[in-house]
């Protein structure tokens, strides 16, 4: 046999490709193939480089799909931060009052510059889908108003102050997207004129190595199984807003944590957790505060000192 043919993983050995791939390009061509007993057809190698030169095929082994400039989804947040306060689910206006301040007490004594927001910062209840009473909606204006002086306040408290997307947050956009308006994910923000790079479109964000903060898709508690396939999906310790529960939990592990940071809006300003009775428990308010990259205190109004690791990090009242 000619040296030139060869079979096709002999040329898929020599030219660094999968054997389907000439195969295709030889079916594709109509290149001329010759055929020696059962399974040994022999192909032309330099029709198989011709066809690779040109560009029809190339050697990444891509038999069906070609390349395409679709998105990548992998720009979510990957925060290099050594301490933090995590708080979720503000929906402001309908703020507590007092945890709120209680955090920002606790970042004073503790000196912790960074904040991030896991979901959930608007309540957007003009926009919601569900019955609401009309006499118990929030203005949209007076919403945008109350977000600004937030956004106010935890800049004066934080260097940096970030938000990520929860459900509440997407209201305004999906009215304004289904009335055919085309508009960002974070609409809303920029209405209230918080700066834009201060959000992001994601529902979930990265801290360090141990840290994935998270507002999932359905409500998660601790040391559920929920709970435990998001921990072992991503390794980490995983914070959930979206519940407005409380607790710290160890993983199967013992290595990671799973937490439930709380809330820090008042269930006494919202109509439809009031009004009539559910099986869910009880919202508590609360934040996490992260010190030395991985260890976590949790906050509570009814735990002042919060579950500290040792005295250093004790809060006086």
């Amino acid at each position: 046999m000619d040296e030139k043919w060869k079979t096709s993983p002999q040329i898929a050995k020599l030219l660094k490709i999968d054997r389907s791939t000439v195969n295709s390009i030889g079916r594709k061509y109509d290149l001329p193939i010759k055929k020696e007993g059962y399974n040994k057809w022999y192909y032309n190698i330099e029709d198989i480089k011709s066809a690779l030169a040109r560009g029809h095929l190339n050697s990444t082994n891509q038999r069906f799909i070609n390349p395409t400039p679709t998105k990548e989804f992998t720009d979510f947040w990957r925060l290099d931060w050594d301490e933090f306060i995590v708080g979720a689910d503000l929906h402001v206006p309908l703020i507590n009052e007092e945890i709120f301040n209680n955090m920002l007490k606790v970042a004073e004594s503790l000196k912790i510059k960074k904040f991030i927001h896991a979901g959930d910062f608007f309540d957007q209840a003009t926009f919601s889908s569900f019955d609401t009473y009309q006499e118990d909606l929030i203005d949209w204006g007076n919403e945008i108003k109350s977000a600004k002086a937030t956004y106010k306040i935890l800049a004066n408290t934080f260097d940096e102050v970030k938000f990520f997307m929860g459900s509440h947050d997407l209201r305004f956009w999906r009215m304004l997207n289904k009335a055919g308006k085309a508009t960002n994910f974070n609409s809303a923000f920029i209405q209230a004129e918080i700066p834009g790079q201060d959000t992001s479109r994601y529902r979930y964000a990265e801290v360090g190595t141990e840290w994935h903060l998270t507002h999932p898709r359905n409500v998660v508690k601790i040391n559920s199984i929920p709970m435990l396939r998001i921990g072992a999906k991503y390794q980490r310790s995983i914070v959930a807003g979206h519940g407005h529960w409380w607790g710290i939990y160890r993983d199967p592990s013992g290595t990671h944590y799973q937490v439930a940071p709380g809330c820090l809006t008042d269930v006494r300003k919202h109509a439809y957790a009031t009004l009539w009775d559910t099986s869910h428990d009880r919202w508590t308010p609360g934040f996490l505060a992260v010190v030395e990259r991985n260890k976590p205190i949790l906050f509570a109004n009814d735990s002042p000192w919060g579950i500290y690791l040792n005295e250093r990090h004790r809060i006086d009242s």
